[in-house]
């Protein structure tokens, strides 16, 4: 899963990996999940993000006992994070598509933000507005192959 629209830094998705490994949340990609357990991992999820979103606003990564190097190394790994995300499309790229709950597309589809650009049933690279560089590109490699 990728949450890296809400999370530079990692933490967030660390969290979450170290409380499925503890057995406190269901990875909701699980054959046994319930529509429970997925809500729950969603909810984690959001508050996760959010805290991060809200720590970040507020500077708070940087701790008293950080020295200039360590300022710097956050600093620049929040910019490059900032620039790929501000690089990516939407639909995201091949090797990293966007998870999404079963829930959640019941509530896109009820929503009508369902449409055959975000269609998340089709490949990224094959839906409207993908570059079509990058779809030249990624069908020469698969050629090659």
């Amino acid at each position: 899963m990728d949450f890296s629209v809400y999370d530079a830094l990692g933490d967030t998705t660390n969290k979450l990996y170290k409380q499925v490994q503890a057995g406190k949340l269901l990875d909701p990609r699980e054959a046994r999940s319930t529509k429970e357990s997925r809500e729950e991992f969603r909810a984690k999820a959001k508050f996760l993000a959010q805290r991060r979103a809200e720590a970040s606003a507020f500077d708070f990564p940087y701790g008293e006992d950080w020295n200039e190097n360590d300022i710097e190394l956050a600093e620049d790994t929040v910019r490059l994070a900032s620039k790929i995300m501000a690089v990516t499309p939407p639909q995201g790229y091949i090797n990293a598509p966007y998870y999404y709950f079963p829930e959640e597309l019941d509530e896109l589809f009820e929503a009508g933000k369902l449409d055959r650009k975000l269609d998340p049933r089709i490949e990224a690279y094959r839906r409207v507005g993908f570059p079509h560089e990058l779809v030249k590109r990624i069908e020469e490699f698969g050629e090659k192959k």
